[in-house]
């Protein structure tokens, strides 16, 4: 009987910190977002949205890319690259609550709440973690960094990208950016390919003007 007793005890533990974790933490944050005007797509219990982020990605994927009459790629690509941002920001607004799994995310566009969330060094803003493909676009720049490293690249991003430096691009950009603009002015073309390396090209242009910003500029 005793031993029955613990069991159903353990159960009622068990039970009751899944439900604290699953529901009650999940509705809260909900409810703290919601009184102050902030709303979003609602919580589903351990998934969260992710069934219906991975839902939006393949209906996407499953569509070519489109061209605009003059026979060129179209550039809006937020659809493509964040459906359900497009999404749920046309029905939300521009600041709207999600969840990844059990992890809230909240999405923002104001460009003063964006700076202030960039600038803060507190640690109170984490950053998600990138995906290889996201790891091939940004690299180990700013974006992605935290911490101690955050400070010390930011400190040398400082000293190069000031006003001065940035404000007049030297004729050696400008040339390197259009080499970079000719080489691929029939990206549209190819971009059926499979591995095209595009990633590699604005890679190679990114490193360009970072190094003629960092030295001054080539003559």
């Amino acid at each position: 009987m005793e031993l029955l007793l613990i069991f159903f005890l353990l159960i009622i533990v068990v039970v009751s910190k899944l439900g604290h974790t699953i529901l009650w933490v999940p509705w809260k944050v909900q409810r703290h977002f919601r009184r102050q005007g902030i709303s979003g797509p609602p919580y589903r219990p351990i998934f969260g949205n992710t069934a219906e982020i991975r839902r939006m990605y393949a209906e996407v994927q499953s569509k070519p890319v489109p061209v605009n009459s003059g026979d060129t790629l179209n550039h809006g690509i937020t659809y493509r690259v964040m459906p359900f941002y497009q999404k749920w920001s046309s029905l939300y607004g521009k600041t709207f609550l999600c969840w990844f799994g059990q992890k809230p995310m909240l999405a923002i566009a104001d460009p003063e709440m964006i700076k202030a969330v960039l600038m803060n060094t507190s640690g109170a803003f984490g950053k998600l973690k990138y995906n290889p493909l996201a790891k091939l676009l940004f690299g180990g720049g700013l974006a992605g960094l935290e911490g101690e490293k955050w400070a010390v690249h930011r400190h040398i991003a400082n000293q190069a990208f000031n006003m001065e430096r940035v404000k007049v691009p030297t004729n050696k950009e400008q040339q390197g950016e259009m080499e970079v603009r000719q080489r691929n002015s029939r990206v549209h073309k190819i971009i059926d390919q499979e591995k095209w390396p595009c990633n590699r090209k604005f890679e190679e242009l990114a490193q360009f003007i970072s190094f003629c910003y960092l030295c001054g500029g080539w003559e």
